[in-house]
C-alpha cells in the first residue's frame, strides 16, 4: 500500500551554505523566510534564490569579520516584516530593511557572553508580536528573559514571566 502524499513534494533545499539547517524563522506574512546553517551562516529567501545575510556589503565596517563565530539565531519581528535581529559574533544586530544592512544594538552584559554557543545549545531570540522594537535574548550562561528594549539598552530580567528568575 502506498502512503498518501497530501499534495506535498518534499525535495533538498540549497540554499548556498554547507552543513545542515539549524533554524528557520517564518515570517506571518508567508513570504519572508530566513534560515540560519551548522557552519553559521545566515540566508533570507528573495523570491527565488537564498541570499547570505552576513556579507561585507551588509554589515557595519567594525563588524565585518565574517570568519568569527557566525550567526547563532536570526529572526523577523512579527508585526514588522522589514524589522529583523540577528545574533552574530557575540552581538544582537538588527536591520530595519531586511537584512540589507544591519546596525549593532545595545551589547549583551559581558556576564552573558564568552561562553561557545552553538547553533543548538546557545543564545535563541524571540521578538515581542506586538512590538517589534523588544526582543528577548536566551543564552547559554546569562539565562532566559533578557531583552533589548529599544535597541539602545540591556534590559536583563524583563522578559516573559515564566522566564523571570534564576536560570
Amino acid at each position: 500500500m502506498t502512503p498518501p502524499t497530501f499534495g506535498y513534494n518534499w525535495r533538498p533545499i540549497a540554499i548556498g551554505g554547507g552543513g545542515q539547517i539549524t533554524g528557520i524563522d517564518l515570517h506571518p506574512n508567508g513570504t519572508l523566510r530566513l534560515a540560519r546553517t551548522a557552519n553559521y551562516g545566515a540566508y533570507i529567501w528573495n523570491g527565488n534564490r537564498w541570499d547570505q545575510l552576513v556579507t561585507a556589503e551588509r554589515m557595519p565596517v567594525t563588524d565585518r569579520n565574517i570568519t568569527s563565530l557566525g550567526v547563532v539565531d536570526v529572526v523577523a519581528a512579527p508585526s514588522d516584516a522589514q524589522r529583523l535581529y540577528m545574533f552574530f559574533n557575540e552581538r544582537v544586530f538588527r536591520s530595519d530593511n531586511q537584512g540589507a544592512t544591519w546596525r549593532r544594538t545595545a551589547d549583551l552584559p559581558a556576564a552573558t557572553i564568552g561562553a561557545f554557543a552553538s547553533n543548538s545549545n546557545g543564545y535563541k531570540m524571540a521578538v515581542d508580536p506586538v512590538n517589534p522594537n523588544v526582543v528577548f535574548v536566551g543564552t547559554s550562561i546569562g539565562g532566559a528573559g533578557g531583552q533589548c528594549c529599544d535597541g539602545k539598552r540591556y534590559c536583563k530580567g524583563h522578559g516573559p514571566p515564566e522566564l523571570r528568575g534564576p536560570a
